[in-house]
């Protein structure tokens, strides 16, 4: 959706009005949000030493960056989930968090 969505309600009568004219009236609904949780970039591989590197200097980084990676991956497709409900037209889901 692009902007604030107009709602207008016509056909409601005033009691106090002496006319039988509608009322028009102008609802601004709220725009759909992504959880700002979900918008973090993903993490930067760790550095890697420019000389031999012992086991234990490979396996942790390398034990990071995975973690690292899997965590990116959920917050990409809890990402993709929201948009597609946004896109659905499902603006009250868009807006909970993880």
């Amino acid at each position: 959706m692009h902007g604030p969505t107009l709602a207008i309600l016509a056909g409601l009568t005033v009691a106090s009005c002496a006319s039988d004219a509608p009322v028009i009236v102008a609802v601004d609904t709220p725009r759909p949000t992504v959880s700002p949780s979900l918008k973090q970039p993903c993490a930067d591989p760790q550095p890697v030493p420019q000389r031999d590197l012992t086991k234990r200097e490979v396996i942790v980084p390398w034990n990071r960056d995975r973690a690292a990676l899997r965590d990116c991956k959920a917050r990409h497709g809890a990402l993709v989930e929201e948009v597609e409900l946004i896109e659905a037209g499902g603006a009250d889901e868009g807006n909970r968090d993880e």
